[in-house]
């Protein structure tokens, strides 16, 4: 008898303890998944745009020709005149021919926008940044006026430079940045949370990211297929960088149209008078 009371005391103490063990499990559930929601949270909006007024006198130094403005979407300029950016490749700029994507860590963007202004003497004294930045929320921010340059790439005789259009280099290509494309937290696979394999923009971004393209194509007269990620260009990128945004805005640019040949002319758009043979 004595035996049977010890066992469904034991028993009693088990499921005690299994239900304390169960009830703190889903406690720490929780707040794994509220910490989880929280972190994306807070990338969320670093990786944003804080919709920030830029000095008046930095819009009013920029000549109409240094600004690129869109129908449909509300770009903040950004362009520093007094900013160094590329000093070397905007002496030897050359008309853009090119549009190179690129991606940030999840920062802020005005403090992106602002670090390409400035000098990284832990970069040999240069500044480095793009044109074009574009938040996970879809905004856009222009960090350069469109007559300057930025260092975006290597030099096109650098041993980092893959054999994919060597001829460009960032005196004649402008840069567009998508932030926050392969930061920790928002990797697509948890377990690459270590390194990134995969770029990750969202769906705001690309489309921000197309109608940049496209209008700067339609600008300087670029080829539709003059749109190249970062890792198309360097080895020492991850080999995804751009290429999301890069194909797809290759496959949205639009093909001219052939005309239809009018009655009494050839298809090369020529009269026919009747003396072809």
């Amino acid at each position: 008898m004595a035996d049977g009371q010890q066992t469904r005391r034991a028993r009693r103490r088990v499921r005690r303890w299994l239900w304390a063990m169960s009830g703190a499990l889903s406690w720490l559930t929780v707040a794994i998944v509220v910490g989880g929601a929280s972190a994306l949270h807070y990338l969320e909006n670093r990786a944003t745009w804080s919709g920030e007024a830029a000095p008046g006198a930095w819009r009013a130094a920029a000549r109409d020709s240094d600004v690129l403005s869109l129908e449909d979407r509300e770009v903040a300029y950004w362009g520093d005149p007094g900013a160094r950016y590329s000093r070397y490749a905007t002496r030897s700029a050359k008309p853009p021919v090119a549009l190179v994507v690129h991606y940030t860590a999840a920062k802020p963007v005005k403090s992106l926008v602002s670090y390409g202004h400035m000098r990284d003497m832990g970069r040999g004294g240069a500044s480095f940044g793009y044109h074009f930045y574009i938040g996970r929320d879809g905004a856009i921010v222009q960090g350069a006026p469109l007559s300057r340059r930025t260092n975006h790439i290597k030099f096109r005789t650098n041993p980092a430079r893959t054999e994919t259009a060597r001829y460009l280099w960032s005196g004649n290509t402008i840069g567009v940045s998508l932030v926050g494309g392969c930061d920790g937290l928002m990797r697509p696979r948890w377990r690459d949370w270590r390194s990134c394999s995969a770029e990750f923009a969202t769906p705001a971004q690309i489309e921000a990211g197309i109608a940049v393209i496209k209008a700067l194509q339609a600008r300087f007269g670029m080829r539709c297929a003059e749109v190249y990620g970062h890792g198309d260009l360097q080895t020492d990128r991850q080999n995804f960088e751009g290429y999301r945004l890069s194909r797809l805005a290759r496959a949205r640019c639009p093909v001219p149209e052939v005309p239809v040949p009018k009655p009494g002319m050839t298809a090369a758009g020529k009269v026919d008078h009747g003396n072809s043979g």
